[in-house]
């Protein structure tokens, strides 16, 4: 880790960053950041990133870059002199309220936030974070899946343990993975939990001029829902149920963990949404906003290390091009 700080840092002092905002400028592109948990709270298995390199992070955009509110894209004329760049965060962890909004406050960065009513409601944030506690919770030398399968599970537990732990998760069917999931909720305690905002948090949000969208009612996994009414609850409802709690209609729509088929693309686009919301860690171009037919599909780029000038590259699409080089791909932009 120590090793891969310092090249990034080393590239960052370099001029790297300066020489991808300018290739993003003259190749017209979109970078939408995804954050998730802003806290100096120790994570073992799914790292938030630190106060302090978010603030470094949000300076250096400020300062060098056009950041604009997604759902103002469609009245965005012509391409700026700096690279365009859209902030969001999903889940709605307590956190954005008390360490990320205080410094795009003070640096006047437009930012949305996505959140889940049904996990609102019940305070326990999403299905991962609960595997996540769980773990964290329990010594014990392995795990058995819903499927039948067993992992095994390190002492102390550690991240490749819990990843390993998610992706046999997302290959089990929704609902057997949801009674499993409530399950194990009843023995975590709430220590171990990433506590979430209350509606009045968010509303709180609302009123200092974040845009609140929706992430589904509950966090399904909508590439394996094929229910038309369930649907319905998690994209159409989930809409409703914001516009009830704040007072205004959600135009974003983010897919859980970017996963949906060609169902549920088309349920949210018919429930009214403007823009869906993807987790491809690409960059866009600006001619698929001059393109708009009404909605957009936008890709967006996971932030949330610790080492914020790695991020920084990230931010403005090293990552992407350093692994269509690595796969032999061409860079598409």
């Amino acid at each position: 880790m120590a090793l891969r700080d310092t090249l990034f840092s080393i590239l960052h002092a370099a001029g790297a960053a300066s020489l991808l905002r300018s290739l993003r400028v003259r190749n017209r592109e979109l970078s939408v950041l995804m954050f998730h948990r802003v806290s100096d709270r120790p994570d073992p298995l799914w790292p938030p990133m630190p106060v302090g390199s978010f603030r470094s992070l949000m300076e250096e955009v400020a300062g060098s870059c056009h950041v604009v509110p997604l759902e103002a894209l469609g009245r965005q004329e012509g391409y700026p002199g700096k690279p365009l760049v859209a902030i969001s965060f999903d889940d709605g962890y307590l956190d954005f309220l008390e360490n990320a909004a205080p410094i795009l406050t003070r640096l006047g960065l437009p930012a949305h936030h996505n959140v889940c009513p049904a996990c609102i409601d019940r305070g326990t944030p999403p299905w991962t974070q609960v595997v996540a506690g769980y773990l964290q919770s329990r010594k014990t030398s392995s795990i058995a899946l819903p499927s039948g399968e067993e992992i095994r599970i390190s002492t102390p537990v550690v991240e490749k343990d819990f990843l390993a732990v998610c992706d046999a998760l997302y290959g089990i069917p929704d609902d057997e993975r949801q009674q499993w999931i409530e399950a194990i909720a009843k023995e975590v305690p709430t220590a171990f939990l990433p506590p979430l905002m209350t509606w009045d948090d968010i509303r709180s949000c609302s009123r200092m001029g974040f845009h609140i969208g929706s992430h589904g009612q509950s966090h399904k996994n909508l590439a394996q829902v094929n229910d038309p009414n369930l649907l319905d609850q998690e994209i159409r409802q989930s809409r409703v149920r914001i516009k009830e709690e704040t007072g205004s209609t959600p135009s974003l729509f983010a897919f859980p963990n970017g996963l949906y088929h060609a169902s549920s693309l088309k349920t949210v686009k018919e429930s009214g949404y403007r823009i869906g919301l993807l987790c491809d860690d690409m960059v866009s171009n600006f001619r698929t906003l001059q393109d708009d037919d009404g909605f957009l599909v936008l890709p967006r780029i996971n932030i949330g290390r610790s080492n914020w000038r790695e991020e920084s590259l990230r931010a403005h699409g090293l990552h992407q091009k350093m692994k269509s080089r690595l796969k032999g791909l061409p860079y598409v932009r």
